[in-house]
């Protein structure tokens, strides 16, 4: 074999090396920012479930506020119905039979 033939031989090879080492770090490379990608995407997955969670929990405060508020009003209201018939019983008595009757009106109309 000549020397052109061995430095040919010799350069293909270290060619093949080349092409080989710089394959295998472009692998990498892309296998590394696959899994940066990856563990970006289930950062920012974590932090929306963690907000969503959070919004949910400030929001279930919220209507459990509501209805404790609702309750009370609805429960004052009896009360102060109870008191008022206790404190006037002809006149509730009246009432709801005005409003008996004024229903039966209203509803034998429709029949």
């Amino acid at each position: 074999m000549s020397d052109y033939s061995k430095t040919a031989d010799s350069l293909g090879r270290s060619a093949d090396k080349t092409f080989q080492n710089t394959a295998q770090s472009v692998k990498d490379t892309a296998r590394d920012t696959a899994n940066s990608v990856k563990d970006t995407a289930w950062d920012a997955a974590q932090a929306v479930k963690d907000q969503a969670s959070s919004a949910l929990s400030k929001g279930s405060d919220i209507v459990r506020d509501q209805a404790g508020r609702a309750a009370s009003a609805g429960s004052d209201a009896a009360q102060s119905i109870a008191n008022r018939i206790q404190d006037q019983p002809v006149a509730a008595a009246v009432m709801c039979l005005g409003l008996g009757f004024l229903a039966g009106i209203l509803i034998s109309r429709r029949i």
